[in-house]
């Protein structure tokens, strides 16, 4: 039996819940995209190359660790403010955010513990590998291309 793997990861992301916020298109989109690339830059320094083969099924749970003065989120609010966290992490495993492979937990908030800095943690965990069920990896067999079965 393989060992299920695991990481933890923090990434220096300041996750706001953009429901109440009226500014222009434009620093939205900057915005995402800054999220987006800080994730996978945290991602890549500190999931090593020869653990990147992510074929199988995963529990991801993202943590907002809250810098001083920030008030918590609802539950709504906390669940939107992770969407762009959540593509940049979809992204580096090269797996889509909505396909069955991934398992998004609610996410938690809590305040930074001795050592730790404002921002987001990642954990991820493995849960079933190889993911042989999942659709995108079934590989088609020659009577499958001709259509005999």
């Amino acid at each position: 039996m393989q060992t299920k793997r695991k990481w933890k990861v923090w990434a220096g992301v300041k996750v706001q819940s953009e429901c109440n916020m009226h500014e222009h298109w434009r620093v939205r989109h900057e915005r995402k995209l800054r999220q987006q690339k800080i994730t996978r830059i945290w991602m890549i320094k500190e999931i090593p190359a020869r653990d990147r083969d992510f074929s199988g099924k995963y529990r991801i749970l993202f943590t907002r660790l809250k810098g001083r003065g920030q008030r918590d989120f609802d539950s709504d609010n906390l669940a939107i403010s992770f969407k762009h966290v959540r593509d940049g992490v979809a992204s580096f495993m090269g797996i889509d955010d909505g396909s069955p492979r991934l398992d998004f937990v609610q996410p938690k908030q809590r305040k930074p513990d001795d050592g730790e800095f404002p921002g987001v943690l990642i954990e991820i965990e493995e849960i079933a590998s190889p993911c042989d069920d999942c659709p995108e990896r079934k590989d088609a067999t020659s009577s499958e291309i001709d259509g005999n079965d």
